[in-house]
């Protein structure tokens, strides 16, 4: 019995140490996380602009960069014309980690650990002081919400605008989209359009006005601006709207096609017309 009691406490302190040593390998990477932090300025800028990528159970050495085993040669790129941090540390632990990752105090000051003469640890007892703000307190527009429509193709253009790079000089092709920068501060009316197709569905967006097709579908025309859920068309009431939307969509179809790596010849292009009536 005794034997028994012994392997199973070995068994269990065996088992602890793994998960320990799982926990230390993931909370080391907060530190070598950060050497994808990117700070990029110009002459006129006044303040940074930082990308914090963080990985799950990734310690700092598996990462090629670093000597490891595995071959990561994509993340390897991102730090070849960048700084890398050899010594940056965290608590060795995971809540209390991201306390200090979220707060910027140990997590000690905040309950979220103990030391000699405090409490501490989480959980539900434990209530973070009022003065310990999170990340998200001291961001602008905090709980806003923005009605001004944006697209995927906005997100590059608006980060190299954040960051007041300028890829002109390198562009061989214009960005579709555009930078939303002016929407982080607030609402605003603007014609971007956006154009849609999958799978013989069409549709394009400009403004409020909304033009789409299902496959081998007439057009349909709805207004957003009162009407979100798409549920009145308004098509026949409106045939100008519709032919200008087409148009557009026609134009910026022909764009996306004027560059695309996989363009179908002119002479084997099938394209029919749609009969609204």
């Amino acid at each position: 019995m005794v034997s028994f009691k012994r392997t199973k406490i070995t068994n269990y302190k065996k088992q602890l140490m793994q998960q320990i040593n799982s926990i230390s390998r993931q909370l080391l990477s907060l530190g070598a996380i950060l050497f994808l932090i990117t700070s990029c300025s110009s002459k006129e800028e006044k303040s940074s602009n930082i990308l914090v990528i963080v990985a799950d159970d990734l310690g700092f050495s598996d990462l090629g960069c670093y000597g490891g085993e595995i071959e990561t040669p994509n993340l390897d790129n991102l730090t070849s014309a960048e700084m890398l941090f050899t010594e940056f540390n965290n608590t060795g632990r995971c809540w209390p980690s991201r306390a200090a990752l979220l707060t910027g105090y140990y997590p000690q000051q905040i309950g979220r650990d103990n030391v000699p003469g405090i409490s501490g640890g989480g959980g539900l007892n434990k209530v973070r002081p009022e003065w310990a703000n999170v990340l998200p307190h001291y961001l602008k527009a905090k709980g806003e919400l923005r009605k001004t429509h944006g697209h995927v193709t906005d997100i590059i253009p608006t980060i190299l605008d954040l960051a007041a790079i300028s890829p002109t000089d390198e562009q061989q092709v214009s960005f579709r989209g555009e930078s939303i920068q002016p929407i982080l501060e607030e609402d605003t009316d603007w014609e971007h359009p956006v154009w849609y197709y999958h799978e013989g569905n069409l549709g394009i967006r400009v403004g409020n006005s909304k033009l789409v097709s299902a496959k081998d579908e007439p057009w349909e025309l709805f207004n957003l601006e009162n009407d979100r859920t798409e549920s009145k068309n308004h098509a026949s009431e409106n045939p100008n709207k519709v032919q200008e939307l087409e148009k557009q969509w026609t134009i910026m179809l022909n764009e996306i096609r004027k560059n695309s790596p996989n363009k179908i010849p002119e002479k084997e292009l099938v394209w029919v017309k749609m009969d609204n009536s």
